[in-house]
């Protein structure tokens, strides 16, 4: 399994590993404090350097939670919408295009993932299909309800031709 690094900064990627072999949350405190210490005595050109390392590395952070909780989100629909038809009606795309970013499969070497504007588009897409459900459900009420009023006025009929 490839390792994934959000730093890259080898030195924080350094000690980001370090502390994460450690077990107990004191130790992984004590070396974090150690290796602070040791970066407070960093010349201010290589603390600039590590601090725009680790601003990078939070952004990657971020990115990827929000991708986890989109695709987290749109999973939960998987059995219930087809993305096939998102894919290709919204997106003009394969089913695997929708599918690789739905499982964060590794394309070009890094995770499958949507940018804003697809997931905007995906969110709008979402809707109109709740409002085809929506229309499709009043519709078969008003279905039942015309056959049930039908129904009744033959038996009433039928009851006054006997």
């Amino acid at each position: 399994m490839k390792k994934t690094t959000f730093f890259d900064n080898k030195e924080l990627d350094h000690i980001l590993n370090e502390m994460g072999a450690l077990s107990t949350t004191e130790e992984k405190e004590a070396y974090l404090e150690a290796q602070l210490k040791e970066l407070a005595n960093l010349p201010n050109s290589r603390k600039k350097e590590i601090q725009a390392a680790a601003r990078k590395g939070m952004v990657s952070t971020l990115e990827l939670a929000s991708h986890v909780n989109v695709m987290h989100n749109l999973q939960r629909l998987g059995n219930i919408i087809s993305f096939a038809y998102i894919a290709n009606e919204y997106f003009k795309k394969s089913k695997s295009w929708i599918h690789q970013r739905l499982n964060g499969y590794i394309v070009n070497n890094k995770p499958a993932c949507f940018n804003p504007e697809e997931i905007s588009t995906l969110a709008m897409a979402l809707e109109d299909i709740a409002k085809e459900i929506q229309n499709v459900a009043k519709d078969l009420k008003k279905t039942v309800a015309s056959e049930r009023k039908g129904i009744t006025k033959l038996k009433m009929e039928r009851r006054n031709h006997d």
